[in-house]
C-alpha cells in the first residue's frame, strides 16, 4: 500500500472528488486507489453504483458499500474457492457495526435526516467515517483512524 498520504489528507482527497460530482462511494474508492491494484478508472467504475444509497435507492450508504468494497479488494483471496469468504464476512460485519454505532444507522435516507427534515449526518461526515473505516479495516491504519475519530469527538 500507499503510504505517503496520510489518513487526513486521503479524506481530504474524498471530500475533493465529492465535490467534483463523484458520488460519496467514488469519493471513498477514489482516495484508496492508490493502494489497491486497480486502475482509479476501474475503481470508479466499480463503485459508481453505491451511490446515493445503492442506485439512488437510499439504502445502505454508499460510502459503507466502498469501504466494505475496499476491504475486499484488500483481504480476498480472488478465487471461487471460497477460502476467504468468512474471514471477509467477519470483517465487514465489524465495519458495519462500527459504521452503525457511530451513527446510529447505515441507511442513506435517515442518515440524510430525509424523515425529519435535517440530517443527522450530513454526506461529508459519511465520507470521512466511510475513509476511517477503510483505513481500520482494509488497510490497518489503526493508529490514524483512532487519531481523526478521537479529533471528531472532541470537536461534537
Amino acid at each position: 500500500m500507499e503510504k505517503s498520504l496520510t489518513l487526513e489528507q486521503r479524506i481530504e482527497n474524498a471530500q475533493a472528488l465529492h465535490g467534483q460530482k463523484a458520488n460519496c462511494a467514488q469519493s471513498v474508492a477514489g482516495a484508496f486507489a492508490d493502494c489497491v491494484d486497480i486502475p482509479f478508472e476501474t475503481l470508479m467504475r466499480a463503485a459508481e453504483g453505491f451511490g446515493l444509497g445503492m442506485g439512488g435507492t437510499q439504502g445502505v450508504c454508499g460510502t459503507l458499500s466502498a469501504a466494505v468494497l475496499l476491504a475486499g479488494l484488500t483481504h480476498s483471496a480472488g478465487r471461487a474457492d471460497g477460502s476467504t469468504k468468512a474471514a471477509t464476512y467477519a470483517l465487514t460485519a465489524q465495519m458495519v457495526e462500527s459504521f452503525l454505532k457511530q451513527n446510529g444507522t447505515y441507511v442513506c435516507s435517515e442518515l440524510k435526516g430525509l424523515d425529519i427534515g435535517t440530517p443527522r449526518h450530513p454526506c461529508p461526515d459519511c465520507i470521512r467515517d466511510g475513509c476511517v473505516l477503510a483505513a481500520r479495516y482494509a488497510f490497518g491504519m489503526t493508529d490514524e483512524a483512532d487519531a481523526v475519530e478521537a479529533s471528531v469527538q472532541k470537536n461534537a
